[in-house]
């Protein structure tokens, strides 16, 4: 079985010993993508080859940012190879737990997904870093703020929420002001610090301060309608966001619908914003306009150009429309998404399921 260690870095021959002395007993090879670097990085990954007798590729990159790389990384290296695994250089591994590679051969899975923390080990997001040649997969080419976000097809793979990497990412609450007071003096760097907004704005909105999540999401949204070159798919998930947050808030009715409004006008095709909507408008009771949003969101296919959120698109996220459907009297329809419930097989489901039967027979 063939595992290749595709690394991306930049000046970090410190840490990318770390890396490889780690991995180095489950790898057949090494692939470095150096972002011309100006220390000992390539000379250090040329000596710990030597040593273990790995073959190295070098590719010097020169004119692609991270995200394409990043792209073209996993496109070129999955071809000869049984798994590829995909690091930044910075990347800490010191509570980083190897011991799934063992299994990989009885236990032959797609993907290997894990929590990324940042420097002061705050949990940021997930993210795939072990990908297998069989897997059925794309990367869209808009972001998820940090990094590409991966699509992929009958998902057989490991999600391992007790297993993580830090990255130097600072996502604390001094930063978060400085970006503020930035924004507020008009010298914020757009290009380079508006992406951050919406990562902490979603962070706060994580933690439950909800306040600080509108502040800064308001911040970017107002940021992404003035700046040409925000591209569309983060533009519309800041709006999300933000709509969810004053949801949270309990801020006005008005304000939640134009703010999920201004998303959909953006990517209509998208679940999320229909999703969010339906899901607000039947706990406030309004029952007719929820089924409609919901089935809206249940009828539209699936958009590859965009990340899919599993929950957000099924019957799952949205299973609130049989009760939508059972209070307006629309007790054949309600049963049609009941079966679609149904065929999730989902345990956690069952009791629900068993209960709305019962109240359907009745009718």
């Amino acid at each position: 079985m063939r595992i290749r260690l595709v690394i991306i870095t930049k000046n970090n021959e410190e840490n990318i010993k770390l890396i490889i002395n780690k991995l180095i007993k489950y790898v057949y090879d090494i692939c470095l993508y150096d972002f011309n670097s100006s220390d000992n990085t390539v000379n250090v990954v040329e000596s710990l080859c030597e040593i273990y007798e790995k073959n190295l590729i070098i590719k010097e990159v020169t004119n692609l940012d991270y995200n394409n790389i990043l792209i073209y990384s996993i496109n070129e290296n999955l071809v000869d190879n049984d798994y590829i695994i995909t690091l930044n250089g910075n990347d800490n591994l010191n509570r980083f737990n190897v011991s799934f590679l063992d299994n990989l051969i009885s236990e032959r899975i797609l993907f290997y997904e894990i929590n990324i923390h940042d420097k002061h080990n705050e949990k940021i997001e997930r993210q795939k870093i072990l990908f297998s040649k069989h897997c059925k997969w794309e990367i869209c080419e808009f972001t998820n703020y940090v990094s590409p976000k991966i699509i992929i097809n009958n998902e057989i793979g490991k999600v391992d929420s007790k297993n993580w990497i830090s990255r130097n990412i600072d996502y604390s609450y001094n930063n978060i002001e400085k970006m503020r007071i930035s924004y507020e003096k008009n010298a914020i760097n757009i290009k380079e610090d508006s992406k951050y907004l919406l990562i902490i704005g979603e962070h706060y909105l994580n933690s439950n301060k909800i306040k600080d999540s509108i502040q800064l999401l308001t911040i970017f949204t107002d940021v992404a309608f003035n700046l040409d070159k925000m591209d569309i798919y983060t533009h519309y998930m800041g709006l999300v966001l933000l709509a969810k947050a004053y949801i949270l808030g309990n801020k006005s009715i008005f304000l939640i619908r134009e703010t999920i409004g201004k998303a959909i006008n953006l990517i209509p095709t998208k679940q999320e914003a229909y999703s969010l909507m339906g899901n607000f408008l039947y706990d406030v009771c309004n029952y007719d306009t929820s089924y409609y949003l919901f089935k809206d969101c249940l009828n539209l296919e699936i958009d590859s150009k965009y990340p899919v959120y599993y929950k957000s698109c099924n019957i799952e996220g949205n299973y609130k429309i049989i009760f939508a459907l059972m209070m307006t009297g629309e007790m054949d329809e309600a049963k049609k998404y009941l079966n679609m419930l149904k065929e999730l097989n989902d345990e956690n489901f069952a009791i629900m399921i068993n209960n709305i039967e019962n109240i359907l027979e009745e009718n």
